[in-house]
């Protein structure tokens, strides 16, 4: 994810929902995956570093992830989707990748690391 300076930038003035009911839907379907654990967004899991997006959404603006086009009188089109949104398995597939990658490191610094130590002053 970006920072949320980032997405503040790109968001529309304006609430995307027009109550709360309108939102509690909208959260239901998209961000708990219709209840549907394999189908839930991880991004909002850390109770101290909640999803950017949603508190965008809480405080009146658009996040332009959750935009789908424009209406025939060029009114944002709220989508069905956010295109921010991480499942339980990408989350683990990208904690993999990121390990994989660590582990990589580390075998190539042992292996590609200096084959005796050098004198000070000596590079």
């Amino acid at each position: 994810m970006k920072s949320p300076d980032e997405y503040e930038r790109t968001a529309l003035v304006g609430a995307p929902f027009s109550n709360s009911t309108e939102s509690e839907v909208w959260f239901y379907n998209v961000c708990a995956g219709g209840g549907v654990e394999a189908r839930r967004c991880v991004n909002d899991d850390d109770e101290f570093n909640p999803c950017p997006l949603v508190t965008l959404a809480v405080l009146g603006q658009t996040p332009a992830e959750w935009v789908d086009g424009r209406t025939a009188s060029g009114e944002a089109r709220l989508a069905d989707r956010c295109t921010e949104k991480t499942t339980p398995a990408e989350a683990r597939r990208e904690a993999n990748i990121k390990a994989a990658a660590e582990e990589r490191a580390v075998i190539e610094a042992q292996h590609y690391g200096p084959l005796f130590e050098l004198p000070p002053g000596v590079t």
